[in-house]
C-alpha cells in the first residue's frame, strides 16, 4: 500500500533532523515542547551557565528535546528579595545559532527568536507565547 503524502513528508523531516540538516521549518511543531507550558521530553543538557552581566545571575540552559530534537534556549531569573519575581523565557534555537549561544548573550539571542514563551510567578502563569522582550526588572 503506498504511503500518504503526509507520512512521506514526516519521514523526510525525520531524516533532516537525524542527519543535522534541519531548519526551524522542517522541525515538527506538533511536539509537546512547542506548547507554551510544554516540557521537553527527557532533555539532553547541552549547556548550563549563569549570566553575570549587569549582576543579573540568570540561569541559562541550552537543551535538546529527545522527542523531536529541537534545541531550546531557556533563561530563568528570580530576585529572592522580591516576592513573585521568578520568570523564565524559552525559545527554539536554529541549528546555525546553537554554537553562538553563551550565558552572556542568551538574552540578546532569545529576543530574536520566535516562537518565544514566558512564564513564572512574576507573570502568574505556567507559560504563554510572547513577542515581548526579556524583562529583567524585579
Amino acid at each position: 500500500m503506498p504511503s500518504s503524502p503526509r507520512s512521506a513528508a514526516r519521514r523526510a523531516n525525520q531524516k533532516k533532523i537525524i542527519d543535522g540538516t534541519e531548519t526551524m521549518q522542517t522541525k515538527t511543531t506538533g511536539c509537546g515542547c512547542f506548547q507554551p507550558n510544554g516540557r521537553l521530553v527527557s532533555p539532553e543538557i547541552m549547556f548550563d551557565g549563569t549570566d553575570t552581566t549587569n549582576s543579573s545571575y540568570g540561569d541559562v540552559t541550552l537543551s535538546r528535546c529527545q522527542d523531536c530534537s529541537t534545541v531550546w534556549l531557556r533563561f530563568f531569573i528570580e530576585y529572592e528579595w522580591f516576592a513573585r519575581s521568578g520568570r523564565w523565557y524559552r525559545a527554539p534555537v536554529p541549528a546555525e545559532l546553537v554554537s553562538d549561544v553563551t550565558a552572556e548573550n542568551a538574552i540578546q539571542i532569545l529576543n530574536t527568536l520566535e516562537p518565544r514563551f514566558a512564564g513564572g510567578s512574576h507573570f502568574n502563569s505556567n507559560g504563554f507565547e510572547t513577542k515581548a522582550l526579556v524583562d529583567l526588572r524585579p
